[in-house]
């Protein structure tokens, strides 16, 4: 049995692979890329400048992976909640 395939009663089954999904993952892959990139200058920026400065970067760093992360996972939540709710509805 290959990747994506489920037993349902003896038959095999494909599992549908969903927008959703699709906008889960790559929602997540932006999340992480953005992070790193954030981090990684961050990183930069510290090991070129000394003292107070290095404490801006990286406070600054913290607070927009931080803000970055939370968003994302708040407007997931708000809209898997609303999509629930909508599904509801229709029954």
């Amino acid at each position: 049995m290959g990747a994506g395939e489920a037993v349902d009663g003896g038959r095999t089954r494909r599992k549908e692979f969903s927008t959703d999904n699709l906008r889960t993952i790559a929602g997540v892959a932006a999340v992480i890329v953005g992070d790193a990139v954030i981090g990684a200058v961050a990183l930069v920026a510290v090991f070129h400048t000394d003292g107070q400065a290095q404490a801006a970067f990286l406070a600054s760093a913290f607070t927009a992976i931080t803000g970055i992360t939370t968003a994302y996972f708040g407007i997931k939540a708000v809209s898997n909640t609303a999509q629930r709710g909508l599904e509801r509805a229709k029954e």
